[in-house]
């Protein structure tokens, strides 16, 4: 019995310690897989880490390999810039499209068309603010000079031809010496007065212009303003030395020397002259400030997401502006011009467009949309141009179902990305009215009929024209011959031809010449 006992202890000391053995064996295990796991994870750690430095290190690396290849852009982007310079012969950007407004020929000034500097003529780029207050220094100095020179002729210019070519080159150096003064680093009151003063006297220029295209002689009047005009131009040319030694040096753009306190010294020796044009726009409405400018801007491009918008300045003249300056959300510039009652006057961007994303019907809704947000909607669009990667859409308005082209408005949409990307409402701002439109002595039917016989026509309606400084009431003939579209207007009165348009390819698209 006993023995049997002993047996039974010894069987279940040895389950017992086989039981302990497999116990340890498993704990064992586990605390070696528990080893395992917290290496790996700490090898995952590690790989993780690695990774994220090499990932950062790529970033870092690509970094700086865009700021070395923007760095590159740019110098050569100024390289071509000095390289055009120099192939000018020294003159600025302007010089080949004044010397070509210069030639006109006596016939092309007659038509009475509306002179523009350059509202799609955009920069590429804006250039360091330095370099570009120091340019408009220098601009203005050149155009006070022409201006100086082409007055003094003007005092004593007998023919015809040779006053409207001086007229002519009068008008576009103000405009151009306008825009060079809106750079100027001073006192918003000082360069309105200094701007207001060239907008008038082209505004002199173009009124006398059109005089003479019309046939008719100057006056008294005429002449005694054209002489105030010389003795300002003399008093402006005698401060610009003064004024551009100052701007050599870099801290007197900067506000830290004697350049405001000398342009201030020019302007206070100006006296401008009355405007009834001016007085009239005045007279519209109340001016919004600039507070209400920069509003007007915002509801007008809230679609652009706009960033760092601002109100930099204001212009003078007959259509008085606040200009104002923002970002779209792709940082592209854009420059604005809201009119002192609210009233969006201008839009230029400084940023080329390259695909054609968008054709020319999509191009006249996305003209048409910005337009009636900004307050212009129900004009006609009549005609799309396309320039490289760019559409141009001209709107007029339309009373009693005439087209009424001295109320214009010109709009440019990217093809690119689908956006308008510039305006020119000055015309439409400047000659918007009600008009008592005649039926014209000449019937429609009678002058399509009569145009059937030369061309395939392809419309006719009625519009009001300008011809010789006056409004004409016409017909519009849309029609083709010999393969080219021609737009013909024809005096309803008269029934004799007032203009002929020819739409032409040219190297960057279609364009109505």
């Amino acid at each position: 019995m006993s023995e049997f006992k002993r047996s039974g202890e010894e069987d279940a000391r040895k389950i017992r310690e086989e039981v302990y053995e497999a116990r340890e064996e498993q704990r064992a295990a586990e605390r070696i897989a528990a080893a395992q796991r917290k290496e790996a994870e700490k090898q995952a750690k590690i790989a993780a880490q690695e990774e994220k430095s090499r990932q950062k290190a790529e970033r870092e690396a690509q970094s700086r390999e865009r700021a070395r290849l923007k760095a590159e852009r740019r110098e050569e982007e100024r390289r071509q810039r000095e390289e055009r310079r120099g192939s000018q012969g020294g003159s600025k950007s302007y010089g080949g499209w004044l010397a070509a407004v210069v030639s006109l020929s006596v016939a092309v000034l007659a038509l009475g068309a509306i002179v523009t500097v350059g509202y799609f003529d955009l920069k590429d780029t804006k250039g360091s603010l330095v370099d570009g207050m120091h340019e408009s220094v220098y601009e203005l100095s050149e155009q006070v000079e022409s201006l100086g020179t082409d007055l003094a002729k003007i005092r004593i210019s007998q023919g015809n031809y040779e006053s409207q070519k001086l007229l002519a080159d009068m008008l576009v150096r103000c405009r151009l010496a306008e825009r060079a003064v809106e750079n100027f680093p001073v006192d918003g009151t000082d360069a309105q007065r200094l701007t207001a003063f060239f907008n008038e006297a082209g505004d002199c220029a173009q009124k006398t212009l059109l005089k003479l295209a019309a046939g008719e002689q100057l006056t008294e009047e005429d002449m005694h303003a054209l002489e105030g005009y010389y003795a300002d131009m003399q008093t402006v040319r005698e401060a610009m030395p003064a004024l551009l030694k100052s701007a050599d040096v870099e801290k007197n753009l900067l506000g830290e020397g004697d350049f405001e306190s000398r342009f201030e010294d020019l302007t206070a020796r100006l006296r401008t002259q009355e405007q009834p044009s001016a007085r009239r726009s005045e007279a519209k409405g109340k001016d919004i400030g600039e507070e209400g400018a920069l509003e007007r801007a915002k509801n007008f491009f809230a679609d652009y997401k706009t960033e760092e918008m601002r109100v930099t300045g204001r212009t003078e003249g007959e259509l008085p502006a606040y200009t104002v300056e923002f970002k779209d959300g792709s940082g592209v510039e854009y420059s604005a011009q809201i009119t002192l009652q609210g009233e969006l006057k201008m839009l230029e961007s400084y940023k080329e467009c390259h695909a054609d994303n968008f054709d020319a019907r999509q191009c006249k809704q996305i003209a048409q949309k910005f337009l009636q947000k900004t307050g212009y909607g129900g004009l006609a669009p009549v005609w799309a141009s396309m320039a490289g990667s760019e559409c141009t859409i001209t709107f007029v308005n339309e009373q009693q179902g005439v087209l009424v082209y001295p109320e214009r408005i010109l709009v440019k949409v990217c093809n690119e990305r689908g956006i308008v990307t510039g305006m020119d409402a000055n015309l439409y701002l400047k000659n918007r009215g009600e008009r008592e439109i005649g039926e014209g002595k000449i019937s429609m039917e009678r002058i399509e009929q009569a145009a059937a016989q030369r061309m395939r026509v392809h419309g006719v309606r009625r519009a009001i024209i300008p011809v010789d400084g006056r409004e004409v009431l016409t017909y519009e003939i849309r029609g083709t011959y010999g393969g080219r579209m021609y737009f013909a207007y024809i005096d309803a009165n008269t029934g004799e031809t007032a203009e002929i348009r020819v739409v032409t390819r040219t190297d960057r698209g279609w364009a109505l010449q």
